[in-house]
């Protein structure tokens, strides 16, 4: 029987170096361009590969541009996980809520909660919820009685607890938190997702 025939090593290492390489020069031009675009020159661009100081505020402002937050968690100490970034912009009024308990459950996992808010598109995040709270007059009344789970945004706490955002009704206003994946999540829990 013929064994299949196997890659030589070398073309494969030729071929990431070269898409990497790519991948490098693509940035570099980009950027370049939108330095020369500013009214910049030569010497600017040069910049970029000279100055270890731009380059690492370059880095700083690419990594932090996920996940900004009225209340950013890494100021405490957390790490961000996972951060939905879809939709850009919502309305209340376009939202509605719902359980994601299967008849005869009282709880499921975290894990399985998360699950089930992607594959029922209900995966909104920690962005989604500031709006509800910079917006709380326009939220329904009827709500109030439901904690809001906002899945798609998911912090690691300094004790290595996975946790999630969540909107709750207290003291008369809407109260972020974050709760303890850990836990079992029942029905009084509440996913949202835009109106069909």
């Amino acid at each position: 029987m013929p064994q299949p025939r196997k890659e030589p090593q070398m073309a494969r290492s030729k071929s990431e170096f070269l898409s990497a390489f790519g991948t490098a020069f693509q940035i570099f031009k980009a950027v370049s361009d939108e330095v020369l675009n500013l009214g910049g020159n030569d010497e600017h661009v040069r910049q970029i590969l000279t100055n270890k100081g731009l380059a690492q505020q370059l880095a700083k402002l690419i990594v932090s541009s996920q996940g900004i937050f009225s209340r950013d968690m890494r100021k405490e100490g957390w790490t961000l996980l996972e951060d939905v970034t879809v939709p850009e912009q919502i309305s209340i009024s376009g939202l509605e809520i719902f359980s994601f308990l299967k008849e005869g459950e009282d709880h499921i996992s975290g894990e399985e909660m998360r699950s089930r808010a992607k594959d029922m598109g209900a995966n909104l995040g920690q962005k989604h919820a500031e709006y509800l709270l910079e917006h709380q007059a326009d939220i329904p009344k009827d709500w109030r009685s439901f904690y809001l789970v906002f899945s798609g945004t998911l912090w690691r706490d300094p004790g290595g607890f996975l946790r999630v955002p969540y909107l709750a009704w207290g003291g008369g206003r809407w109260c972020l938190s974050f709760r303890w994946l850990g836990f079992g999540w029942c029905s009084g829990d509440r996913l949202l997702c835009a109106r069909k």
